[in-house]
């Protein structure tokens, strides 16, 4: 989630030669140990993690994610396949010896890439990022580091820390800022629509005034006069929710951008809404037909 990694382009076995100007294939490429993958939780797919077996004189491997596979071996068996990353400058055979899930490291919003991992032991790095999973207190870990990397190098021992949980809301802040705003403008639009719509229907019941009275001289129920103005009413409603309907869904794809594990035609969202809209207008229906319906008809036909 820092968007700290090295990312570059590497080359698959078999393909040709690129000419000058193309783009070949572009993966992040993290170097990490062996207890990487437990560590963050990143599942096997196929094949093995690294182990002892992939030292500094052990044979060149890397490990591959799902969103790689699908790039660069469509319709394969990536194991046993080899590609060559640049070490130092130099290009590097690799053979392929597992397939993990793929992660995020720019955002959750961000577009992924794929993702092709080299042993630590067989690449190192004068930079790196140590990660541990821990169980307990968080804070007494963090000192407990601080005293275990201080005691082999003090220059080390000022090292910042921090919980996973803290960068992932640190990555998000900016979106979340946005998504915040975002919902209160929606809220505030859904309030005044409430408002509009409750205004505009009780409005129109109330113009109905004489023809409720005549009705009812006619011998009409007052319930089924009331059934007869809700009626009416939410059918207007019911033109007016198919059409913001259809709005929403044209708009559906600027809020893309907004949305991780949600979609923009949230099905539980569009319902709290319809039933939102359609609380108001029965309210604004049912509550001035009652009061029309329940007035003595000869004062209601005597109205204007």
């Amino acid at each position: 989630m820092t968007g700290i990694n090295d990312q570059g382009g590497f080359r698959i076995e078999g393909l040709p030669d690129l000419v000058p100007g193309q783009q070949g294939p572009v993966a992040n490429r993290p170097h990490v140990s062996a207890d990487y993958f437990d560590t963050m939780g990143i599942r096997l797919i196929k094949g093995r993690f690294f182990d002892e077996r992939d030292s500094a004189s052990g044979a060149a491997v890397a490990i591959v994610s799902d969103l790689a596979v699908e790039a660069y071996w469509p319709n394969e068996d990536p194991i046993g396949k080899r590609l060559s990353v640049r070490v130092n400058g130099q290009p590097v055979w690799r053979e392929i010896v597992g397939v993990v899930h793929a992660t995020r490291h720019f955002g959750l919003e961000a577009r992924q890439l794929a993702e092709v991992y080299i042993p630590y032991a067989q690449s190192p790095s004068a930079f790196m990022v140590l990660t541990i999973r821990y169980r307990g207190d968080a804070d007494q870990m963090i000192r407990a580091c601080h005293r275990e990397i201080g005691s082999l190098d003090p220059e080390q021992s000022g090292f910042p820390m921090f919980r996973m949980d803290n960068v992932v809301s640190t990555s998000r802040a900016r979106r979340r800022f946005q998504t915040l705003l975002l919902a209160i403008f929606a809220a505030l639009g859904v309030f005044l629509a409430s408002i509009g719509i409750y205004g505009v229907t009780a409005y129109n019941v109330s113009r109905r005034t004489r023809e409720i009275g005549l009705r009812l001289a006619l011998g009409a129920r007052p319930s089924s006069v009331v059934r007869m103005v809700l009626t009416s009413e939410l059918r207007i409603l019911a033109i007016g929710i198919v059409a913001g309907l259809i709005g929403a869904v044209a708009l559906s794809k600027a809020l893309a951008s907004f949305l991780f594990g949600v979609t923009p035609l949230d099905r539980i969202t569009f319902a709290l809404v319809i039933a939102v809209a359609m609380l108001v207008a029965v309210a604004a229906t049912y509550l001035p037909g009652r009061w029309a319906a329940a007035i003595d008809p000869a004062i209601s036909l005597r109205e204007e």
